[in-house]
């Protein structure tokens, strides 16, 4: 399995976002910080990325990472044990 850090910036608050949030939602995932989530999936990041950006505006940012098994990092303990079960 893959492990990916999706990082998006939202121009448009006001604007609906479900579909959007709905797509993340439907991986393995946690939610890391307000706008970055880490998921686990068999799709590639360019994968990832081409199915975020349709639901996306114009002006709004996405971006996909791999994060490989020595990434290192702390904060919440939800995060945490999430990354921790995926050897990280």
């Amino acid at each position: 399995m893959n492990v990916f850090l999706i990082n998006y910036e939202l121009s448009y608050p006001k604007q609906n976002y479900f579909d959007f949030l709905s797509f993340i939602e439907k991986y393995n995932c946690v939610e890391v910080t307000r706008n970055s989530f880490a998921i686990e999936t068999e799709e590639t990041a360019e994968e990832v990325f081409a199915k975020g950006k349709e639901k996306l505006l114009e002006n709004d940012s996405l971006y996909v990472f791999s994060i490989t098994p020595r990434a290192y990092g702390y904060g919440p303990k939800k995060v945490n044990a999430w990354l921790k079960d995926r050897g990280f």
